[in-house]
């Protein structure tokens, strides 16, 4: 063996190519096994990439050998090493047929006709494997014929290759009998290329009309071959091409009335190009005798409830047909057409209703069932021709107005705290995981429930949490993880450290994992310090203030822990899905008190302002027994008594949140415990929105240089202006400070509005941990949602999928508060609505039609800011006219009152020039007023409906119906 090695490693330094194949005959098979560590050295030695000389500009990189000695490698490797080995080489370039002729005569290798065949289950066929050599291949013996891999090849067959584009050969399918009379089937059959083969000239569809004209293949076979591929499992493309050749083959009405079945299975394609085409061959022959009307109606409710508005027209022309020749099948034609009713389009909907009151008997209890059942979802013009077909309605004045009157407070759900030391264990290993945000508040309060268990058994138990925490912190960033998760495994590590100190035996376990960390980065060269450091230390490189109330929390407990004092954290929730109820927090204020203890300021604002309440009287009882002095009075305050500012409060932070949170009425006497102007803290920001003109970088590839070109975009501003009062303000403040006796107002550094923050060039985890932001203070969230504004929408439409996992998780978060919106809230909601996401928008109609329930919501507000929004273009009107639609019409008779006021105020909004689908807005206009029996009487509203009217002939008819109104005096709410 070691002659051969000589040999060969001699021949392949001197490129003697010429010698090699002679030399690899003389392997026996013992041998190839031999010489395969030989051959990978070699390989290891010759696929070496490395500088292969220098140049002006530098070094130049490239294989460190010859392109023939490669190609000699390569040869041998075909022949010595196993499919394995030969599939980790770049060694596919020699599977041709310049290469392989010289070799399979005395070599095939076992696993030459699986290698070959397993292109056709993949994207990409050499270009060299072509169906000529393939079949050679077969002929020879060497590979077995593989239909799919033959219907991969066939396409390309009837193309040669020029030196630009190719050339049109459809005679290579007449060179082997077995092309027409087997393969060319395969491509029926198989999923193959030939949509992307056959281009825009259809050389493929041409050649098979061809063949079938000259008697090469049979027409009813290829008919049938083709409809039947339409129903196969083929992308859309392909199917597409089946429907183009089965267009230009141009069946008959009888061979139409022989390829029924596999016309009707079409209607359960997912594309609808097959549907269209079958509906309009089922148009040609639905009135011929042959015509199988029964089976059709079995199919129909396939394409009645398609989402394309042509299909359904199309079936309904069908039916229509039918009903006009079936006269004894008339009733059983309009239950079935009364499923297209399920749309809500008045096109649709008319030309239903239209079938139905032309062909059925209104006296059909059948009828009248099938109808009435979409009776709540008719729109105005259909149920009009439908009426007697439909149930007599009763006024749903009453029901509107108990619907929004209902003021029982919702049941809230109680979160479980850890009752038992292994619950905390459980707890902490879940609480990385985000299945619920306030786990993140939990894990802290658990703590210090159980912090005098922490024997060595218990901290063992604690010991996956830990391990969870370091990882958090050294392993790579994952998608789904917040800089709050890392913030907690921080606190966690941090406790770890504390335990160490305090019980260095039974911490024994801790040391261990965070040395073995440690040990981890240096191996990586990676920096300890930030590891070592504390949650002290911690902070996200963005230095977003927004973090800071969450770390003072921690920070708090950590001190709770470090100084071993048995209180609670005031903060922690009660209630899904981030609430305290007050009744608790009154409890663990007393505690406090007991100890003589102050809470941290931040935990206490952070408790106010999650806390919730529905007896005043049970609370305040229990206050009086349980508190006293300031603590005693802030409660008082948070339920409803009359308190002010006095110069001896300690908790001016609390005082501030509480006002701002629960008695934004009465706030500002308390502004003055803020540095910061009233419009900040009152959440009382400016916006605007408009296209923006800018100059964007477009490469000139004429010049070879990029140039700076004109360019629009939509953008929405939100003007936070967090600056100090004015002196103005000051001197107010300043007399007030005279009167009560307190003559230096205070701008306390640890106030929770001091840090409201949302910061960042380029989204990275802030949408992972906007829910545990926005319920810091779930009763009243605007400063977050005027963040969310500022950034989400600086350029409306969301650019990439952090922004739009942020937006989605806001309108979540918010689908599980119960406040009422103020102005920050309404601008997302409605901006929220025009985005370009479906589900952002069907989002934020679910958040209309819950604050509608809830009265929580203005719904003219709303449609403000939606006309503003669309009187800069900033958003296809299509979006919302879909969206209310889709989601907003008709919910109940209240909703369709408020969804009256938002329409008007959209469009009294508007700009004078009517934006494309205007006619659709103002159609769903109708609709409401019809439904709530209204008029337009709104002068501004009034005022657009005119200029509209001028300036677009086609909404004339709509605006007169609109100028025209509904009977009735229902009342607007």
């Amino acid at each position: 063996m070691s002659d051969f090695v000589e040999q060969y490693v001699k021949l392949l330094k001197k490129e003697r190519e010429q010698d090699l194949l002679p030399l690899l005959q003389s392997l026996t098979d013992a041998d190839k096994k031999k010489f395969v560590p030989e051959l990978k050295k070699l390989d290891a030695e010759h696929f070496k990439f490395g500088p292969i000389r220098k140049t002006i500009t530098g070094e130049e990189y490239g294989y460190l050998s010859t392109d023939l000695q490669r190609h000699i490698l390569s040869v041998t490797h075909f022949v010595v090493y196993n499919r394995k080995d030969f599939e980790k080489t770049n060694s596919g370039s020699v599977i041709k047929k310049k290469v392989l002729d010289s070799i399979l005569p005395w070599y095939c290798p076992s696993w030459f006709s699986d290698y070959i065949n397993r292109f056709g289950d993949t994207d990409f066929i050499p270009h060299f494997i072509d169906y000529t050599w393939y079949m050679e291949l077969v002929d020879g013996g060497y590979i077995t014929e593989s239909a799919q891999m033959i219907a991969r090849l066939l396409p390309r067959a009837i193309f040669s290759p020029l030196q630009t584009g190719k050339n049109y050969e459809p005679q290579v399918l007449l060179e082997q009998p077995v092309t027409l009379q087997k393969h060319i089937w395969y491509l029926f059959e198989y999923s193959n290329e030939i949509h992307w083969s056959d281009g825009n000239e259809q050389f493929w569809i041409k050649t098979i009309l061809d063949f079938i004209g000259k008697g090469l293949l049979p027409r009813n076979e290829i008919l049938n071959a083709t409809a039947a591929a339409i129903n196969r499992n083929f992308n859309q493309s392909l199917c597409g091409w089946f429907v183009d050749l089965l267009i230009q083959l141009e069946p008959t009405k009888s061979e139409l009335i022989d390829l029924q079945l596999h016309l009707l299975n079409t209607f359960n394609s997912p594309h609808s190009k097959p549907i269209n085409a079958a509906l309009k061959y089922f148009k040609d022959i639905a009135g011929d005798d042959g015509f199988d009307e029964i089976a059709f109606f079995e199919h129909c409710p396939l394409v009645l409830s398609s989402e394309s508005k042509t299909t359904v027209t199309n079936t309904l022309m069908i039916l229509e047909k039918l009903a006009k020749k079936h006269t004894d099948k008339r009733n059983e034609i309009s239950i079935l057409a009364s499923q297209a009713l399920l749309h809500q389009d008045d096109k649709l909907q008319v030309r239903t209703a239209k079938l139905i009151s032309k062909y059925a008997d209104s006296s059909s209890l059948e009828v009248w069932e099938a109808v009435s059942a979409y009776q709540q979802g008719l729109l105005f013009e259909a149920k009009t021709i439908l009426e007697p077909f439909l149930m007599p309605e009763e006024p749903a004045d009453d029901e509107a107005a108990n619907f929004i009157e209902i003021t029982e407070p919702a049941y809230r759900q109680p979160i479980a705290f850890p009752q038992n030391f292994d619950e905390l264990v459980y707890l902490a290993s879940q609480a990385f995981d985000q299945n619920e945000a306030y786990h993140f508040d939990l894990l802290p309060a658990a703590l210090l429930q159980f912090q005098d268990q922490m024997s060595e058994e218990n901290i063992r138990k604690l010991l996956p949490a830990f391990q969870r925490a370091f990882k958090t912190i050294t392993d790579d960033w994952v998608s789904t993880r917040g800089y709050l998760d890392n913030m907690l495994a921080k606190f966690l590590t941090s406790y770890g450290l504390l335990l160490i100190e305090f019980h260095p035996a039974a911490a024994r376990s801790i040391k261990e994992l965070h040395n073995a960390h440690r040990d981890k980065l240096k191996e990586k060269n990676r920096d300890t310090k930030w590891f070592d450091s504390g949650i002290k230390a911690w902070d996200v490189f963005t230095h977003s203030k927004g973090y800071k109330p969450h770390k003072y929390v921690l920070l708090n407990a950590l001190w709770i822990l470090e100084h071993k004092v048995q209180v609670p954290l005031l903060s922690t929730p009660t209630h899904e899905p981030c609430l305290v109820s007050i009744e608790e927090l009154i409890r663990r204020i007393s505690i406090y008190q007991n100890q003589r203890t102050r809470p941290g300021m931040m935990d206490y604002q952070a408790a106010v302002m999650r806390c919730f309440f529905d007896k005043h009287t049970d609370a305040l009882s229990l206050a009086n027994a349980l508190l006293q002095g300031e603590a005693r009075d802030l409660i008082g305050f948070i339920l409803g008594e009359e308190h002010q500012p006095k110069p001896t409060y300690q908790l001016k932070p609390v005082w501030l949140a509480a006002a701002l949170t629960h008695r934004r009425d009465d706030a500002h006497q308390w502004l003055q415990y803020s540095k910061w102007n009233q419009a900040y803290l009152l959440a009382n920001f400016s916006w605007s929105s408009y296209i923006e003109h800018y100059e964007q970088e477009q490469y000139n590839y004429q010049k070879r240089v990029y140039e700076k070109v004109p360019a629009t975009r939509s953008t929405v501003t939100v003007s936070i202006d967090k600056t100090g009062v004015s002196p103005a303000i000051s001197g107010i403040k300043s007399l007030w400070g005279k009167l009560t006796g307190n003559k230096t107002p205070i701008a306390d550094d640890e106030g929770y509005f001091d840090f409201l923050e949302l910061k960042y060039k380029h989204l990275s985890a802030e949408h992972n941990d906007i829910k545990r932001f926005i319920y810091l203070n779930p009763n009243w969230p605007e400063h977050w949602l005027a963040y969310i504004n500022k950034e989400a929408f600086r350029y409306f439409d969301l650019a990439g999928e952090n922004e739009k996992r942020l937006v989605i998780s806001s309108l979540e978060t918010l689908m599980t508060l119960n406040y009422v919106y103020g102005l920050m809230g309404h601008l997302f909601i409605a901006t929220c609505m025009l985005l370009n996401d479906k589900t952002v928008r069907l989002y934020a109609a679910e958040l209309w039609i819950k604050g509608v329930r809830e009265k929580t919501i203005d719904s003219q507000q709303l449609g403000e800011i939606i006309g503003k929004h669309e009187q800069n273009g900033l958003a296809p009107l299509k979006r919302f006219t879909d969206l209310i639609l889709s989601g907003m019409l008709h919910i109940s008779s209240a909703h369709d009152v408020e969804l009256e006021k938002l329409l008007a105020a959209c469009v009294g909004n508007m700009a004078e020039k009517p934006l494309t689908n205007s006619k659709k807005l103002l159609d769903i206009y109708v609709e409401v007023l019809a439904a709530n029996k209204q008029s337009v009487n709104n002068p501004a509203v009034l005022n657009t409906l005119d200029i509209w009217a001028q300036s677009a002939t086609g909404l004339t008819s709509v605006v007169e119906r609109l100028k025209q109104g509904f009977s009735g005096n229902k009342k607007i709410i």
